[in-house]
C-alpha cells in the first residue's frame, strides 16, 4: 500500500502516543519524540532538571586593543587605521602621535579626530622610519595610549601585511559560490566608505562552483562599477574585521605565506570594531571551517 507524506506523518503521532502510554511513569532526561527526524516536539516531556547556577550575569568578553595598523601608500604618505571599540563612550574622540628614534611623540592632528578613526600623515623631510600611537579624548582629557606601531618608508608599497609560515606549504581545495551577476565574482567584502559590500573578482572563474586554488591575482571591484584594488596575489581564505576601523580585510594564502590585505581608502565614518559583536564571530568560526563566505552581523550593517 503507498502512503503519502501526510498519512506516513500521522502514523509517527500515533506511534510515540501509544509509546508514551505504555512508559511506567518514569520520565526520561530526552522525549523520545525528539529522536524522530523532522519531527518537532512541541511539548517536550522531560525530567525535572535541577536549577542550575553559576554562570556569568554578563557576557564573557575577549579585550581588544585598538588594533592599530599602518601601511605606506606613495614615498611620503602613511594612511592609519584603529578600532572603535564598544566601550568607548560615545563622545570620545582621538590624537594620532608621530614618533621618530630617539624623538619624543608629537601630535600630527590638529583637532580630534571624531567622525572617523582613520587619518593619512604627510611625512616631512627625509623620514626614513617612524612609529604611530593613538590617544582616545573624553571632555578634553587624554586616556591611555595605544600601542605602537612602526613604518619603515620603502619603495615598494605593499598594502598587505606578510605572515611568513614554518614551511612551504600549500594550499589544498575549497568550495567557493560563484555570483552569477557579476562576472568572475568569488565573494563580498566591506571595503570603501559605504554601506554596500564590494564584489572580490578572479577572472576567469565566471562558470566555476570549485577552485583549486590556483588564482594568480584577484582583484576588488564595485558592483556594476569602478575596480577598486588590483594585483592581490593568492587564494581567498577569509574575510574578516581583523585590524585597523569596521571595514574587513582580505586573508589571502600563497605557497608558505599568508597574507593580510586591507584597504586604504579613507573612511566616511566609524563604526564599532565588528568583532565585538558575538554573532560576527561566531560567523567568523563557522566560516574558516572550509566552506568560505561573507560574514554577517547580528545587527544591520549594510548590503
Amino acid at each position: 500500500m503507498k502512503m503519502d507524506y501526510y498519512s506516513i506523518s500521522k502514523c509517527r503521532l500515533l506511534l510515540a502516543g501509544l509509546f508514551l502510554l505504555t512508559l511506567p511513569g518514569n520520565l526520561k532526561a530526552q522525549d523520545s519524540r525528539e529522536r524522530n527526524y523532522m519531527y518537532p516536539a512541541l511539548n517536550p516531556i522531560h525530567e525535572p532538571k535541577p536549577l542550575v547556577t553559576g554562570w556569568a550575569t554578563q557576557r564573557v568578553t575577549e579585550k581588544f586593543n585598538r588594533g592599530l595598523t599602518a601601511i605606506q601608500t606613495d614615498s611620503r604618505t602613511v594612511y592609519l587605521s584603529w578600532r572603535l571599540l564598544a566601550e568607548d563612550a560615545p563622545q570620545t574622540s582621538f590624537n594620532i602621535y608621530r614618533e621618530e628614534k630617539g624623538k619624543k611623540g608629537t601630535r600630527i592632528n590638529k583637532m580630534p579626530q571624531a567622525t572617523t578613526t582613520d587619518f593619512k600623515d604627510q611625512l616631512p623631510g627625509k623620514i626614513t622610519g617612524v612609529s604611530y600611537y593613538v590617544i582616545p579624548v573624553i571632555a578634553g582629557k587624554e586616556q591611555k595610549p595605544s600601542e605602537k606601531v612602526s613604518v619603515v618608508l620603502s619603495q615598494e608599497f605593499k598594502n598587505y601585511r606578510s605572515i611568513k609560515l614554518q614551511g612551504d606549504y600549500k594550499p589544498q581545495r575549497i568550495a567557493l559560490a560563484i555570483d552569477k551577476d557579476v562576472p568572475g565574482c568569488r565573494n563580498w567584502i566591506f571595503w570603501d566608505a559605504d554601506k554596500v559590500r564590494e564584489s572580490i573578482v578572479s577572472p576567469g572563474y565566471e562558470n566555476s562552483m570549485w577552485d583549486r586554488f590556483n588564482v594568480s591575482k584577484l582583484s576588488i571591484v564595485k558592483y556594476k562599477g569602478d575596480t577598486l584594488e588590483t594585483k592581490i596575489l593568492g587564494s581567498v581564505i577569509m574575510m574578516a574585521d581583523l585590524q585597523g576601523d569596521w571595514r574587513e580585510e582580505l586573508i589571502t594564502i600563497l605557497p608558505g605565506e599568508l597574507r593580510i590585505y586591507a584597504t586604504t581608502i579613507p573612511a566616511k565614518d566609524r563604526r564599532v570594531c565588528l568583532m565585538q559583536d558575538p554573532f560576527y564571530r561566531a560567523e567568523i568560526v563557522h566560516r574558516s571551517m572550509g566552506y568560505e563566505q561573507s560574514p554577517v552581523t547580528s545587527y544591520y550593517l549594510g548590503e
